[in-house]
């Protein structure tokens, strides 16, 4: 396995990840990813000029056909973008696939597309554009803004190649991460490709998203906390922390759910400096949340706190208590914990391309024996000094647990306004903590199963061998045949 101990070879790992990612971002066609076509219309939407200098329609009564894109109030260009590509006759139906001309015909009818000069703004208001404020529709917009010339398929995949960028990054900081928690660089770079390669990781870091946004701000955030961890006087690290906050605060709702991580870490490092009682600390602690609270009331803006809490929206139950039992009644259940289990590792599109059933209960039980691993390992005198401290799993575990609880939180806020589920849990919204994820996965099961570093390292090559595995079956047995066969 490569061990970036000459140039050569850490180009090749480089550009083996490179190609991959380029390879998804034209693999799954265009609008197949979740919501993309409300993604790409808000990417227009904010490079239109703030001043508008054609007429608007208000069309005060009108719905959307979910099977029907022109039924949505979005510019003209993704509309008729979406048409040509068939995108309602793909969508939810796992059977069918574009149909397909010789190239020649191909490209006169895309041509024969960009002649029509489709408006590339919204006419008709009020507009289906995501109001999220996110740092990824700023970048792109500005993108579209500047190459507004270009054809459609070359602006939209700017944007797909916008987050494949954002993937990589993450991935790089994934490397970084590594030379943090393990001494020998092949297990450095064995962590780094076992999450390079997960499957949903990069068809969601290569589709026109903001979920990608969110992934690379955890990410960076995981880098900072971890950094401060280790050598509490490096500033860098501070400074990492603090600009992972704010840019997952401006990359999607779910962001805010960083911020009780980082006022424990704060609580954590006077506890370690001062040597604080267990009641002071304690005391500290009950302090950083009601500091939480008096942030989210006094500096966080009511808009976003009632985007991300529905505040204000009536509820369909009788009292919270009886909303509460539903939600966690209709959520709970081992086919609902699966759905989200399976949209983790492995159903593309619109949910509508998952992997085979077997295969995923076979990483399901895999990852029920490494959490058995990590209570064990917690529960365990025995040192084992290749497997990252206990620490940073504790860390690892209160990421997973803040953005476990705000998504649920928000989830649940919806189900008790509307009455039924309707956001849901799909995987995608928790690959922002697969770091700690991957983490608490080796370290489960090297603690089970492995007696020595080298046991470890074998372990790392399966793990890792596995993942790219499940990365080449996810594009030649499921996306392919999907789309193309």
């Amino acid at each position: 396995m490569l061990n970036f101990q000459s140039s050569k070879q850490y180009t090749l790992f480089l550009a083996v990840i490179l190609v991959t990612a380029v390879l998804f971002v034209f693999l799954i066609p265009i609008y197949q990813g979740p919501d993309e076509q409300i993604h790409y219309g808000t990417i227009q939407y904010q490079a239109e000029p703030k001043e508008k200098t054609w007429s608007l329609l208000e069309n005060q009564n009108y719905s959307i056909d979910g099977n029907d894109i022109a039924s949505f109030h979005l510019s003209e260009e993704t509309i008729q973008g979406g048409k040509l590509n068939q995108f309602d006759e793909i969508k939810w139906q796992s059977e069918n696939i574009q149909n397909f001309l010789p190239l020649h015909q191909s490209l006169n009818k895309e041509n024969s597309f960009e002649e029509r000069n489709y408006k590339q703004y919204i006419d008709i208001y009020p507009s289906n554009a995501s109001g999220t404020n996110s740092f990824y529709y700023i970048v792109t917009s500005q993108i579209e803004k500047a190459t507004n010339t270009f054809t459609f398929f070359e602006r939209f995949y700017n944007a797909r190649l916008f987050s494949a960028l954002l993937y990589l990054g993450t991935v790089l900081i994934t490397y970084l991460i590594t030379k943090r928690l393990f001494s020998s660089s092949l297990h450095q770079t064995l962590f780094t490709l076992l999450v390079a390669f997960q499957p949903m990781l990069l068809a969601t870091g290569t589709i026109v998203n903001i979920d990608i946004a969110l992934i690379f701000s955890f990410t960076l955030f995981f880098l900072g906390a971890l950094g401060i961890l280790r050598d509490p006087t490096a500033k860098v690290f501070y400074a990492i922390l603090l600009f992972s906050l704010v840019l997952a605060f401006y990359s999607k709702g779910p962001g805010i759910a960083l911020l009780p991580v980082a006022l424990l870490l704060s609580a954590y490092l006077f506890q370690k400096k001062y040597h604080f009682s267990t009641k002071t600390l304690l005391q500290i602690t009950a302090g950083a949340m009601l500091l939480f609270v008096l942030l989210l009331v006094f500096v966080v803006p009511h808009a976003y706190l009632a985007s991300i809490t529905n505040a204000g929206a009536h509820s369909a139950f009788d009292s919270p208590y009886h909303s509460l039992h539903a939600y966690i009644s209709k959520t709970s259940s081992l086919d609902a914990m699966l759905r989200t289990h399976t949209s983790y590792w492995g159903n593309f599109g619109w949910l509508d391309t998952k992997m085979n059933t077997s295969l995923l209960h076979t990483i399901a039980l895999i990852e029920v024996i490494a959490w058995l691993g990590i209570i064990l390992f917690f529960l365990s005198q025995k040192i084992k000094s290749y497997l990252p401290k206990k620490l940073i799993i504790i860390l690892s575990l209160g990421v997973i647990f803040s953005l476990q609880l705000a998504i649920r939180f928000y989830d649940w806020r919806v189900f008790d306004t509307a009455g039924k589920v309707v956001i849901g849990t799909p995987g995608r919204y928790f690959l922002p903590t697969i770091i700690p994820h991957m983490l608490i996965l080796v370290t489960g099961l090297g603690f089970l199963f492995t007696k020595n570093k080298a046991q470890f390292t074998t372990l790392l090559k399966a793990l890792t061998l596995g993942m790219i595995l499940l990365c080449l079956y996810s594009i030649f047995n499921v996306i392919i045949p999907r789309y193309y066969l």
